[in-house]
């Protein structure tokens, strides 16, 4: 695990390197940190989440809450829209196919989003991911 000192001096290599540095928020406590800590060290990043239209209300408010706090903008990214997917797809494809469904509606504006950018930053825990 980094420490705070490891983190800021990593993102300031990272601020030396690269320009295009995106930040994927979910506004869960991880994301929430390195989010404020890269609104601190990276002022040319820019933060995107992967809006399915699906989030509960408290979602939406601590997306608000965040970017007020911070002085961010989250851009929302979406893939298809449900009833477009509904009609090429079927009812329900997240639990019909749940691996085309998060390809429409996750992976593809991820990768369009992420296509222009040189650095993704993301808050993964290492229990998260091999």
């Amino acid at each position: 695990m980094r420490g705070l000192e490891e983190t800021t001096q990593l993102l300031g290599e990272l601020g030396e390197r690269f320009e295009r540095i995106a930040v994927a928020c979910s506004f869960q406590k991880e994301a929430v940190v390195i989010a404020h800590l890269v609104s601190q060290h990276l002022p040319q990043a820019t933060f995107f989440t992967l809006d399915t239209g699906l989030f509960f209300p408290e979602t939406y408010e601590t997306w608000e809450r965040l970017e007020e706090r911070l002085g961010i903008a989250v851009e929302g990214r979406r893939g298809i829209a449900l009833p477009e997917q509904e009609a090429l797809h079927g009812p329900e494809l997240w639990k019909s196919d749940p691996d085309r469904c998060c390809d429409l509606r996750k992976v593809r504006p991820m990768r369009e989003y992420l296509a222009e950018k040189n650095v993704w930053v993301a808050a993964l825990r290492r229990d998260q991911s091999t």
